[in-house]
């Protein structure tokens, strides 16, 4: 195989499915997840020998959050489980990288786990903005906060996607494939300034692009590293074993706009919702969170009420 070209990769996948007595269908799908994948790999400058465990499951995550189904999700986690045996099998690569891979495709309770208010200030507020990792990571979070952004739309932002003057953020092909703006934030807009200003500079290279978020290479910010970093701020304020992914933070932007009282088509709007059904799961979500507080502290539902004091 020629250093692992793209056309060799298929060929393989497309001999492995063909080994298994695949049906016709069924190869086509592995072929087409396939692409889809070295798309990926191709776009962030990956080497596909190189990746890991973190890198793959942070792929299927962006598949999640980009809203696919659970089945073409399903087909996507069995063509990469598929081709790392296929390339571990002849030897090219060191090791099975797949095989150490922990994937949810659908949540158990089906309700989105979001931070309380509290929760997310607290998070925040334990990324230190006076290094360059920290005022870069201090803006990132900021903004998918402020904005409801997936952590995919914040990768992909170039410099020129933001308007400090307007305070707007240029969203470019979000899911379906739609442009969209959103509000920037007086928090996210004063931390991001200082990285565009100052923290920034420090990580370009000769040959950085013009993208928004780099890494310590010079080259665009790749969503394993975020996802690194978001676990790492986790622990430092005890919450590692709250069930948080880095998508919690949309999920959080949009339930806390709803508490405290924003119209739920805005909410839409922002998070750049086709349906407003797909939106009406937050409020369900606010509702289920209102009668918890409502069992506990109303007087006829607490256990503490004292009905002699009628």
């Amino acid at each position: 195989m020629n250093e692992l070209s793209p056309a060799a990769i298929l060929e393989l996948v497309r001999e492995t499915a063909t080994s298994r007595g695949f049906a016709e269908d069924t190869v086509k799908r592995r072929l087409l997840e396939t692409r889809r994948f070295l798309s990926w790999v191709s776009d962030y400058g990956h080497d596909l020998r190189e990746l890991g465990a973190a890198e793959l499951e942070s792929y299927l995550l962006n598949l999640k959050e980009r809203g696919l189904s659970s089945s073409s999700l399903g087909a996507a986690k069995a063509a990469l489980a598929d081709l790392y045996r296929a390339l571990s099998e002849r030897k090219l690569v060191l090791s099975n990288p797949f095989s150490r891979v922990e994937f949810v495709l659908r949540e158990k309770s089906g309700f989105k786990k979001v931070f309380t208010q509290g929760q997310i200030a607290a998070f925040l507020d334990a990324i230190d903005p006076h290094t360059g990792v920290g005022l870069r990571d201090r803006s990132l979070f900021e903004l998918l906060y402020a904005a409801g952004l997936r952590i995919g739309e914040a990768m992909h932002l170039d410099l020129e996607d933001v308007d400090f003057q307007e305070r707007e953020v240029l969203v470019r092909q979000g899911k379906n494939r739609k442009d969209r703006l959103v509000p920037l934030g007086t928090e996210a807009a004063r931390f991001l300034g200082s990285w565009v200003k100052k923290g920034r500079f420090w990580f370009q290279a000769r040959s950085s692009t013009g993208a928004l978020f780099l890494g310590r290479g010079g080259g665009r910010m790749s969503e394993a590293t975020a996802r690194a970093h978001f676990a790492t701020y986790l622990v430092a304020v005890g919450l590692e074993d709250k069930g948080f992914t880095v998508h919690s933070i949309r999920h959080s932007c949009a339930t806390h706009l709803l508490e405290n009282g924003a119209d739920i088509r805005y909410v839409q709007e922002l998070l750049g919702h086709e349906s407003l059904e797909t939106t009406a799961h937050y409020t369900r979500q606010v509702a289920t969170g209102l009668k918890k507080l409502h069992r506990r502290f109303h007087p006829r539902e607490n256990e503490l009420y004292d009905a002699e004091e009628e």
